[in-house]
């Protein structure tokens, strides 16, 4: 924002496990409901096609293969976000600290005295949930802003700065049916 005044939203706030279970999950959650169904609709399609095959010639072991790498895929694609949002959830709920973060309107990030650039890694993104803001600001950072700590100017703020300088995500976006 050339020629205006880098405004600076300070918030300081404590977690709970549910609002960092929450934010890791949608963070892990890359595709929005329809395309994760296609998805598994596409490996069950491919199993069931695998399956017949072997069932017709039981000499294609390779086919047998397939049917288990198949199998494997699904759970991947459906369990492995939850996992992976258990586990961050678990490490902070240990940690259990208070946690200060700042965002500036120059779409920078500081950190425990760390100041990143929203911009830094190609792979960041933002997803705004009910109850809060979850940031990946790249693949070693994981922040969650509960609204509940946030006035409703600042979540505006909070929200215009992310859509302009980070891939952005609305809640409502990421349960589509």
């Amino acid at each position: 924002m050339p020629g205006s005044m880098d405004k600076k939203y300070k918030f300081r706030y404590s977690l709970t496990y549910q609002e960092v279970y929450d934010a890791f999950l949608a963070l892990a959650m890359r595709y929005t409901k329809k395309v994760k169904y296609g998805l598994m609709a596409a490996i069950v399609l491919i199993t069931v096609i695998c399956m017949v095959m072997f069932i017709m010639n039981p000499d294609r072991f390779y086919v047998f293969f397939m049917v288990i790498f198949a199998v494997l895929m699904t759970a991947y694609l459906f369990y492995m976000p939850v996992i992976k949002a258990k586990k961050g959830a678990g490490q902070v709920a240990r940690i259990n600290g208070t946690y200060e973060v700042t965002i500036t309107s120059a779409g920078r990030i500081v950190l425990a005295g760390e100041e990143d650039d929203l911009k830094q890694d190609k792979n960041s993104r933002a997803v705004e949930l009910k109850e809060s803001f979850a940031i990946r600001v790249n693949s070693y950072t994981t922040v969650c802003i509960p609204k509940r700590v946030m006035r409703e100017s600042q979540i505006e703020a909070v929200r215009e700065i992310l859509k302009e300088f980070i891939k952005y995500t609305d809640y409502d976006d990421v349960n589509k049916n």
